[in-house]
């Protein structure tokens, strides 16, 4: 049955244009550069946050989050038509270089600094991550997106195992700080990239691009009117404010728990590193391999309580036997 499914999947791609391919191959590269760049930023941002705040102010600091994410993506609707895709784009990629530098050189020089590049570090990765899928949008057919769509999240996953490694392996070596400086050839490889993968699409600088910058920059207001007009919808949501009130809790019990058993900072963030290593080797395998194999035998109703069934078992685990090996295991599975 998989190589059917291989079969199929090389046949699709034959049937490509080469154009289509080259877009392909540049969605799979900015994918990568984005998940790589977050894989080496996240571990160093939560590590220095828990340095200069402790774990504790976790709560406070996702809280003010949620306001400032508003007001960023309010933002980024507002300028977006105005400035074009590759303009936008250019400018968080400076905003984003900047924040990391500034963090590089002055993190504990400057008394909020912590507290800002934490919160940034969440915002950036939805800017980019929606300036990247606002393109494949604009681009990709309903009938290739189950194909294309798996393909670029596994190359994304590769992205992030090869970020993990540097903070994983290098923290302690070069102090976490310093560890930002990586990111920046990151981030010029993907403004290469990200400028191909427009022109490639054929409608940069042309009425198309018009036409879906005005698509993908809808207020909030209209986006909330959907959900509230659609069942389904709202069954979505409650699902997703769900797992984020899970996630978020597992996310404070096991960053409480770190900081206690590693209180020095570069062997807290090398940790990081290796625990989200494990991580995302453990996505790419669910990506290619696992999740096919569960759709496959247990059908596509039943496989959906899988998840929330061994989410829940690790929860009564952490209950009644909390520790840091099954709050870091029961971290990883929920990620």
């Amino acid at each position: 049955m998989i190589r059917n499914k291989l079969l199929a999947f090389k046949e699709e791609l034959l049937s490509y244009t080469q154009k289509e391919r080259f877009f392909l191959l540049f969605a799979m590269i900015c994918g990568f550069c984005i998940t790589a760049e977050y894989s080496i930023t996240k571990p160093i941002s939560n590590s220095i946050f828990i340095t200069h705040y402790s774990a504790s102010l976790y709560p406070y600091v996702w809280l003010l989050s949620i306001p400032i994410n508003f007001l960023i993506v309010t933002l980024y609707n507002r300028f977006l038509p105005r400035l074009g895709c590759f303009k936008m784009f250019l400018t968080t990629v400076g905003l984003t270089i900047g924040m990391s530098c500034l963090s590089a050189l002055y993190i504990s020089k400057i008394s909020f600094l912590p507290f800002l590049f934490y919160i940034w570090k969440d915002i950036y990765i939805l800017l980019m991550f929606q300036q990247l899928w606002s393109v494949i949008h604009s681009v990709t057919k309903i009938g290739r997106a189950k194909y294309l769509y798996g393909v670029i999240f596994g190359i994304g996953g590769c992205g992030a195992i090869l970020g993990s490694m540097i903070p994983g392996f290098f923290a302690v070596k070069v102090g976490s700080e310093h560890l930002l400086f990586l990111t920046i050839p990151i981030y010029f490889f993907f403004i290469l990239f990200y400028y191909l993968l427009l022109q490639y699409s054929g409608f940069l600088g042309s009425n198309e691009e018009t036409q879906s910058i005005k698509k993908s920059s809808q207020k909030i207001s209209q986006g909330m009117k959907l959900i509230l007009s659609s069942t389904t919808l709202k069954f979505i949501l409650l699902i997703v404010i769900l797992m984020q009130f899970s996630t978020t809790i597992f996310d404070f019990q096991f960053n409480s728990y770190l900081a206690k058993t590693y209180p020095h900072q570069d062997l807290r963030t090398e940790f990081y590193g290796r625990i989200w290593g494990i991580v995302n080797i453990s996505k790419i395998f669910l990506q290619f391999f696992a999740t096919f194999l569960l759709v496959e035998f247990l059908g596509l109703r039943k496989s959906h309580f899988v998840v929330p069934g061994v989410l829940l078992c690790n929860s009564i685990g952490c209950l009644f036997y909390p520790s840091f090996h099954l709050i870091t295991y029961s971290f990883g599975v929920i990620k």
